[in-house]
């Protein structure tokens, strides 16, 4: 998913009249964006194919097809049929919010070809713009917008593709090589159905098998023994989240490692977006509301992590008087923006298009989010060590945490 010239998960077909901006607000997502590479289509004449890497979805081709006039409509509509075939979704750009009889031609041709499609109002500095009714608005000549206009873009994206587009990445298969070894870390006392496997660690087992890998299953008490009987140092060490600080400590540098909830994290949503957000625990203040959301009520609070551990260690760490508020079965409550941070708990239990939604509507209320193990390892300041696997977010990681040891006095890091 890191190089350009993968498989595209999503193809978009860019239309609108002449002079609408077309190309303005295409050339306004790819801004600053060196992953982006144009090459004239072979297909059909004056169609312009550009990868650009999105994330979370990966590999996207834009068709940019050329602007609509109105004693053309429908010959154009047939030109373009085959790049129509291709794409999965579809981008109208108008000039301001009119609709007029050639977006009102693409609309119902769109329509009948059952291509889902996301309307623009472009060149919202020149018109006025009403009620924009699920349309982004836009001004493709204004740079400092991109950041605003390129997150409703992926959430109107997560909200129109099909299922089907939306396939996680592989869980692991991608973080050692062929015939490579990885040793699965799980809790010498499993509080889980007896007989069976989280999903998880299942899924880690498929997928090893799927791409040829060596994988070894140790008790936490065994973990130790068995790296001292190895030959060969392992490609890759898993571990439950509550093993994490073991984990660390008794893995050997040069031994990656991580946990099962940054592999799901990754797995069902960004896990940029997901380190961002445990980053943000150094921000908060006095009073701050924090959300602690998961999808089901856990039968054990006596002890439970998003109950009681969780709200410890930030109180411990932070210093910070905070709010701390639980919701169960629902983690987008109305009044998202009232929270400084929201903190996910059962990542597994949700498809990957919810997750994403969830994501898209924290990003656009401006909500770090983030989920428990995450936030955890940073507050134990673990987090670096179990992002060693995935060389640019741990980048992108240690950057920003150095901006915020540099702006932040007073903090435990």
């Amino acid at each position: 998913m890191q190089q350009t010239n993968a498989e595209p998960k999503i193809k978009i077909v860019l239309l609108g009249r002449k002079n609408s901006g077309k190309s303005s607000f295409l050339n306004l997502l790819l801004n600053h964006d060196a992953s982006a590479t144009a090459t004239p289509s072979l297909d059909v004449v004056g169609v312009e194919e550009v990868r650009q890497e999105m994330h979370p979805f990966g590999s996207v081709l834009w068709f940019d097809v050329p602007g609509f006039s109105n004693d053309d409509t429908s010959n154009q509509l047939k030109t373009i049929a085959p790049v129509l075939h291709k794409a999965d979704v579809a981008v109208l750009v108008c000039e301001g919010d009119e609709i007029g009889t050639i977006e009102r031609d693409i609309i119902t041709h769109l329509e009948l070809k059952r291509i889902p499609r996301i309307v623009v109002f472009n060149k919202a500095d020149t018109h006025a713009i009403g009620d924009p009714e699920g349309a982004i608005v836009a001004n493709s000549l204004d740079k400092s917008s991109r950041t605003q206009v390129l997150t409703e873009l992926k959430a109107a994206l997560i909200r129109v593709c099909p299922e089907d587009l939306l396939v996680p990445p592989v869980f692991i298969g991608d973080l050692a090589p062929r015939g490579g070894t990885v040793i699965m870390m799980v809790p010498n006392d499993y509080d889980y159905v007896k007989g069976r496997l989280p999903l998880p660690q299942a899924q880690v087992i498929r997928d090893c098998l799927d791409h040829n890998q060596m994988i070894m299953t140790v008790k936490e008490s065994e973990y130790a023994k068995v790296l001292q009987n190895l030959k060969t140092p392992p490609d890759l060490v898993i571990c439950d989240s509550s093993l994490v600080s073991q984990m660390v400590v008794q893995t050997p540098n040069g031994i990656k490692c991580t946990s099962f909830s940054v592999l799901t994290a990754r797995m069902l949503g960004d896990l940029q977006q997901m380190t961002d957000g445990a980053l943000a625990v150094w921000r908060l203040k006095d009073g701050d509301k924090v959300l602690i959301a998961e999808p089901i009520l856990p039968e054990n609070l006596q002890d439970d992590i998003s109950t009681v551990k969780i709200p410890r260690w930030l109180s411990e760490k932070t210093g910070k008087d905070l709010l701390i508020e639980h919701m169960y079965g629902s983690s987008c409550p109305l009044g998202l923006e009232n929270y400084s941070l929201v903190i996910h708990r059962g990542l597994h239990q949700q498809s990957r298009k919810d997750f994403l939604e969830e994501q898209s509507r924290c990003l656009a209320a401006g909500v770090p989010l983030t989920n428990y193990s995450v936030c955890a390892s940073e507050l134990h300041g673990l987090l670096a060590k179990i992002l060693e696997p995935f060389p640019n977010t741990l980048e992108r990681y240690q950057r920003r945490r150095e901006e915020i040891i540099q702006t932040v006095p007073n903090k435990k890091f």
